[in-house]
């Protein structure tokens, strides 16, 4: 059976990805990858971002702690190491600050956290899709930026 890890379903885009994926994908088991400390806590999270999309009680009850994977792209290596992993065939990574606030955690997050992410889920053996969704802004901000499908990438 195929395992599913998620990241940013406490997010607005993630969240959708969720309740398409509540609604449509029944014969995929669901891994969330949640900003906090415990299971319990990011399942949570997870039901009252969902509550925000309409997402009736019966499909959230569907989900439990055995879902979650606590962790944060800010600190990588705290989740990495979790065996359920190593189980993932396919990855929508959602995960992002998305603010155009100066946060300090951004370039930890969006790029230093979601590479080592990518790294570790390179190595997963079973591994059959890595989607990495992102913004315009990591073509920067400046007009003229586009960046082509084919266009080299430094990593």
């Amino acid at each position: 059976m195929k395992l599913l890890l998620l990241t940013g379903a406490t997010g607005f885009l993630g969240g959708a990805v969720l309740d398409k994926l509540l609604d449509n994908c029944n014969n995929i088991n669901l891994l969330l990858l949640v900003r906090a400390p415990t299971p319990q806590a990011g399942l949570e999270r997870i039901k009252e971002n969902m509550r925000k999309f309409n997402v009736c009680e019966e499909r959230l009850h569907a989900l439990t702690n055995d879902n979650i994977l606590p962790g944060d792209l800010n600190n990588p290596e705290a989740f990495l190491m979790d065996p359920r992993i190593d189980e993932v065939t396919h990855v929508i990574n959602c995960a992002a600050i998305a603010s155009f606030g100066n946060n300090p955690f951004i370039w930890n997050v969006n790029v230093t956290g979601t590479l080592a992410f990518a790294r570790r889920m390179a190595k997963v053996a079973g591994l059959k899709r890595f989607l990495h969704v992102g913004t315009a802004m990591s073509c920067t901000p400046h007009t003229g930026s586009l960046v082509k499908e084919e266009s080299a990438s430094s990593e």
